[in-house]
């Protein structure tokens, strides 16, 4: 039995409870959570969106986070929302796609008999009727909440995408052209010719998978295994070699924000790893989570609501 022990008051008593406020990355999982989140996104600081193990999906409403029913018991890996203010899209394995149609519960999207046992990574778009979706064997979709469709590509494409794992994907403010990255230090740029989507590869110095992207008004960033990051020019060209990171570690998910005219950066990756730069990403410096939980993606609103993801269920914010 656990011990116990009795208190008998003589009197009136005022109780008043003292708690310890949180400083640095705090954690905002639910006491419940305890399955590892892939992949974070939003619209705004009070609508955000997680998924990861066992179909998991919780929502961020501004007060609270609340687990949503996503009728799908794999492991989501990628979430993403049309900048239209569309429905959002939570993609995973097994080709699944799936949307809210507006409110929970999740309901699944038809996708190829073809992709059916194939991991879907990333989802992304501007349109809610044209979304984009990458994963694993080269599989490379086009969408919306009834359907999803393999791209129709230009020899070129296939070509550059054959056997290629794709993990990470970003849509242009035009709809049409998008940057992908992927297995071997794969990086390309997508864009319609003709009609037909065509690619441009990127050719970069070095062979370490890259997971995550992040693109900015004057560069794009590249994050990956071995702690590798990677900056070139918007337009997708000039890649500088490796910066130096500072960490072998590796990075799954980047984001940016500006704040007082800077550009602020956020890598995060395995055993807590988290690296920020406030120079645009010319420098790197590792900042203390206070977990040593793999952390697989981030995501803002802004300067002030930056979010981590990752295992065991660990939402992270910094306060």
């Amino acid at each position: 039995n656990s011990p116990s022990c009795e208190v008998t008051m003589k009197g009136d008593l005022t109780v008043r409870p003292a708690f310890k406020e949180c400083k640095g990355w705090c954690n905002e999982a639910p006491v419940s959570s305890t399955q590892t989140l892939y992949s974070i996104s939003g619209r705004s600081a009070d609508n955000i969106v997680a998924v990861g193990d066992g179909g998991a999906v919780v929502a961020w409403n501004g007060t609270a986070w609340k687990a949503q029913s996503a009728g799908f018991t794999g492991t989501l890996r990628g979430v993403g929302t049309a900048r239209d203010g569309g429905p959002y899209f939570a993609v995973g394995d097994a080709g699944t796609v799936l949307t809210p149609q507006m409110e929970p519960p999740w309901l699944r999207v038809s996708s190829p008999s073809t992709v059916q046992a194939t991991q879907i990574n990333a989802v992304a778009g501007i349109k809610s009727d044209e979304m984009f979706a990458v994963g694993k064997n080269a599989t490379y979709l086009k969408g919306g909440s009834k359907i999803f469709d393999s791209v129709t590509l230009q020899q070129p494409c296939i070509k550059a995408i054959a056997g290629r794992d794709l993990n990470a994907i970003w849509t242009l403010p035009n709809g049409l052209d998008h940057f992908i990255v992927g297995s071997r230090g794969f990086f390309v740029k997508s864009y319609l010719s003709y009609l037909i989507r065509t690619c441009k590869q990127i050719e970069l110095t070095l062979k370490e998978d890259l997971h995550g992207l992040w693109v900015g008004d004057d560069n794009i960033y590249l994050v990956g295994t071995n702690g590798v990051i990677v900056k070139c020019k918007a337009a997708g060209e000039e890649c500088t070699s490796q910066v130096q990171s500072g960490t072998s570690q590796t990075l799954h998910g980047i984001w940016g924000t500006r704040k007082d005219g800077a550009l602020y950066l956020y890598a995060v990756g395995d055993q807590g790893t988290l690296l920020t730069s406030s120079n645009g990403g010319s420098s790197w410096s590792s900042e203390s989570t206070g977990t040593d939980k793999n952390l697989y993606a981030v995501w803002g609103a802004g300067p002030d609501a930056v979010y981590l993801v990752g295992e065991s269920g660990v939402i992270l914010r910094h306060r």
